[in-house]
């Protein structure tokens, strides 16, 4: 059942969305973002001459090259796609596309046919051309080099952590409970 805007409600948005925007009004008025954020369309309110925060700044600066407008947006619901982006220009950072696609997970032209990047950070590779035939590309590194198809239980790790360097000399074979162990012993709990 919606809740209904009170006049005191309506008030503390006229009086802090302009200038504080979705967030701060979320706060006081105890409303989901999409509450705050509709009512503030619904009633012609606008942000005005907001200036960036250097945490904005920051999250453009660490984001924005390599994820573009999509992730900073995720990250700074109040801005603008065009905002985001018309910063990033002001700051002189542009968005590499091909590494943004391999974050969203999408094929990128400079990647040979049959390759596409996962949604969890791993190379994919499709030998034939068959989705079926789909395999992680660390994998399949590992069996060209053994000459022979991996067991469901053995494990091919990236010794240097890096999930795209898939290199025979960095990588390596382990079980399944010698790779949990690996990454989640207790020498890692902290890390997990």
């Amino acid at each position: 059942m919606p809740k209904f805007w009170s006049e005191e409600e309506y008030e503390i948005l006229r009086k802090y969305y302009p200038e504080h925007g979705t967030a701060a009004c979320m706060e006081k008025l105890g409303r989901s973002y999409y509450s705050v954020k509709s009512q503030a369309v619904k009633m012609g309110l606008r942000r005005t001459n907001v200036k960036w925060s250097d945490w904005e700044i920051d999250v453009i600066k660490t984001y924005y090259e390599e994820w573009g407008v999509k992730k900073c947006k995720e990250m700074l619901p109040d801005r603008a796609e065009t905002s985001i982006s018309k910063k990033a220009q002001d700051l002189g950072i542009k968005c590499d596309l091909i590494t943004q696609r391999q974050h969203l997970g999408l094929r990128t032209h400079d990647m040979p046919k049959g390759f596409y990047m996962g949604s969890v950070g791993y190379y994919m590779y499709t030998p034939t051309g068959k989705t079926e035939d789909r395999i992680l590309y660390h994998r399949y590194v590992m069996e060209q080099h053994l000459g022979r198809k991996l067991t469901s239980d053995e494990i091919v790790h990236h010794k240097d952590e890096n999930k795209l360097n898939n290199d025979i000399s960095n990588l390596e074979i382990m079980t399944r409970a010698q790779h949990a162990s690996h990454h989640h012993g207790p020498q890692n709990r902290e890390v997990i």
